[in-house]
């Protein structure tokens, strides 16, 4: 793929043009146009090791839940769930999913991009995956601040972190190694730590074929951080 498709579709409007239908925002999201049963099933496989880290009953709140997938994958284990996305046209899309899906314990709602928006009483689990690898460090660093400052004190922070070793992969293919921003351990650690949470678990999230040679290697980690309880 040549540079100007590359920056085109890495661009501000690509990215919020990619959410004026279902097919677009899915491929744009999930690296390839899906039916709704395949999207729902590919999320759910995602979030599958994850959930003992969701507590049932819980009250739970995704930063950048795009399409919402991933919150309804939780869905059933929520007494209710929340979505951040900055693209209004995936929130708008989201919430048709869940009004055809009869999820009553689910929302969303589009926010400025600047920083977390104050959603409601503290979370049990606050989460997020695919906003950081795109952003740089600082912001980054001050999204994870935001959402610590919404998670009750005992609750988990479920965050996902590429790994500077997804560079080598398949995985840039589309958008260039220079579109991503990745977090070594120590980093990620760092940040997590410096805001009040302990880490005590990572979560391989998948493997990508190697660019070049053979073999692959892991994109990037969940990492889980729990704030001290008082």
């Amino acid at each position: 793929m040549n540079g100007p498709i590359r920056r085109f579709l890495r661009s501000e409007l690509a990215w919020r043009l990619s959410g004026l239908t279902f097919p677009t925002a899915v491929a744009a999201t999930n690296g390839r146009v899906r039916t709704l049963s395949e999207y729902l099933e590919l999320t759910r496989s995602h979030m599958a090791p994850l959930l003992r880290w969701f507590p049932p009953g819980g009250t739970f709140l995704e930063f950048g839940s795009g399409l919402g997938g991933n919150l309804f994958a939780v869905a059933p284990r929520a007494k209710s769930a929340y979505g951040l996305d900055i693209n209004p046209h995936y929130v708008r899309i989201a919430k048709g999913i869940a009004r055809r899906l009869g999820l009553a314990n689910v929302a969303f709602r589009s926010y400025n991009g600047v920083s977390v928006p104050a959603v409601g009483p503290e979370f049990d689990v606050v989460f997020s995956m695919g906003v950081f690898e795109r952003v740089a460090h600082d912001r980054a660093a001050g999204y994870v601040s935001g959402l610590v400052a919404q998670l009750r004190p005992g609750g988990s922070a479920v965050l996902y972190f590429l790994s500077p070793s997804a560079l080598a992969t398949t995985f840039v293919r589309r958008l260039g190694a220079e579109a991503y921003a990745p977090w070594n351990r120590g980093q990620v650690i760092a940040l997590l730590e410096g805001r009040g949470l302990t880490v005590v678990d990572t979560v391989p999230f998948k493997t990508f074929p190697l660019r070049k040679g053979a073999g692959g290697a892991s994109v990037g980690d969940f990492y889980i951080g729990t704030k001290a309880a008082t």
